[in-house]
């Protein structure tokens, strides 16, 4: 019953949530009419929404990092933690002179310009 459970909150679409759902019921009655009474859009894939809660992609960042790491990733502990060290450090000193380059006043870029749109 407990994977048939997990295999109605994967159903990915309605059609196979009500069919998982019958499948549940033959199983057992009970548990099945405890799933009726909530909502699916609270533990069903199917009806889960598609828009984003959050602006920034933590699973892209951390790819993008993974793999920029790809090299230190083969040395010995403490070197690695180096190598990383100072790929982050020149990495940051790299976007800071980029930012003071770009930098027109004692607001960020992406703020001077919400607030031209504003104003």
């Amino acid at each position: 019953m407990n994977n048939q459970l997990w295999t109605c909150a994967r159903s990915s679409s309605e059609e196979s949530w009500k069919r998982n759902m019958e499948k549940m019921k033959t199983l057992d009655v009970d548990a099945h009419d405890w799933l009726a009474k909530m909502e699916p859009n609270t533990w069903v894939r199917a009806y889960f929404s598609t828009f984003p809660k959050c602006d920034i992609l933590l699973n892209n960042n951390c790819e993008v990092f993974n793999s920029y790491i790809l090299e230190a990733r083969e040395l010995p502990i403490m070197s690695m933690f180096e190598k990383i060290i100072c790929q982050l450090m020149t990495r940051h000193y790299s976007k800071r002179k980029k930012l003071e380059n770009e930098m027109t006043s004692s607001f960020c870029p992406k703020i001077t310009k919400k607030l031209a749109k504003k104003c």
